[in-house]
């Protein structure tokens, strides 16, 4: 991992940024980590970037719409207080204006995250979004390896994100099970749980989070396949199994409705919904108490099937801030395929 983001930092500042915007493609299979390794390239270079980080989810071309949307109204219309006026008057687009800014400023990141570009029409699409500016940079994240050299995307470099080596995979589980110095009973069988899953990221994070909710030792977990590919949909088909298996109908319920969402659902809308669901139970309960949504979004965080980004009480006045966590109280089901395997 390393080497890929000391290569990473090298191209987004080659001497191609001195003409223009210094692009990359961070590419490769599925749960493989490329947006883990871009993620953790921002969180350590983010000084580098005195114009701003700023993180699109970009799974779907609505998601680059709100991403630009934000920048416009959390950056844009903050240095121009007029700039909604204007924009309205013209006629224009959020997104002319948002590029436009970008293209007037130096020193930025900007990161289109979960890229899926299947035709030229969807190349034409992304190029709207593309500002190109001096002594700046951009990552694009995909699994698609043909988005590289493309000329309206400014010719990004290629990357492959490789699968992590059984060394590697291996290191990671321990690391999040929070075990220092395994057994080798344990490194057995730690080794023989990451050939299983073919030492994808995405797979290691979502066994470790079962183990760790069942409190079930190492050596004696085993993964049944679920699939004929085990290794990411064998993952969270047992994963989900195992909700219904121990009860927890409120989160097997919740997790099926959030299917047909997407990816990221805004929390408000399903406390607004709840009223209107008369015979299905979403709210669960704990030590007692009352039903509550947020016991069931405990129970799917711990099952690595749901990640939450709560709004810090106070926001930053930084351009950092337009980094992810979302500025609303968002939900996001993980991963994209646990949302296919439901819907």
């Amino acid at each position: 991992m390393e080497k890929q983001l000391q290569d990473l930092d090298r191209r987004l500042f080659d001497k191609r940024r001195h003409d223009g915007t210094a692009c990359v493609l961070l590419h490769g299979q599925p749960g493989g980590g490329k947006s883990h390794l871009a993620r953790q390239y921002v969180n350590k270079n983010r000084k580098k970037f005195t114009g701003g980080v700023f993180w699109i989810v970009s799974h779907l071309k609505e998601e680059r719409d709100q991403g630009y949307e934000a920048i416009f109204q959390k950056a844009v219309a903050r240095e121009s207080p007029d700039a909604s006026t204007k924009l309205n008057e013209s006629g224009g687009s959020f997104i002319e204006s948002v590029k436009a800014w970008f293209e007037s400023r130096q020193e930025w990141l900007l990161v289109f995250d979960g890229l899926s570009v299947d035709t030229d029409a969807d190349i034409t699409e992304l190029a709207r979004f593309v500002p190109d500016s001096r002594n700046s940079s951009l990552i694009y994240v995909s699994r698609q390896s043909n988005l590289a050299s493309k000329q309206r995307l400014l010719r990004p470099s290629a990357i492959r994100v490789p699968v992590l080596n059984e060394d590697d995979a291996r290191k990671l589980l321990f690391k999040e099970l929070h075990m220092k110095k395994p057994s080798p009973e344990e490194i057995k069988s730690a080794n023989k749980l990451v050939r299983q899953v073919d030492c994808l990221p995405l797979a290691i994070n979502a066994i470790s989070h079962r183990i760790n909710d069942f409190r079930e030792p190492l050596v004696r977990y085993t993964m049944k396949s679920f699939s004929t590919n085990p290794k990411l949909e064998g993952t969270y088909n047992q994963i989900l199994d195992d909700l219904q298996r121990q009860g927890h109908m409120e989160a097997w319920s919740l997790i099926n409705i959030l299917a047909f969402f997407g990816q990221h659902i805004p929390v408000e809308i399903l406390h607004l919904g709840v009223p209107g669901l008369q015979d299905v139970h979403i709210r669960s309960t704990e030590g007692g108490g009352k039903p509550e949504l947020n016991v069931t979004f405990g129970t799917l965080m711990r099952h690595a099937l749901l990640e939450r980004n709560e709004p810090e009480s106070e926001t930053s006045s930084s351009r950092d801030s337009l980094v992810e966590p979302e500025p609303i109280d968002m939900l996001k089901m993980l991963p994209q395929r646990c949302t296919e395997l439901l819907s």
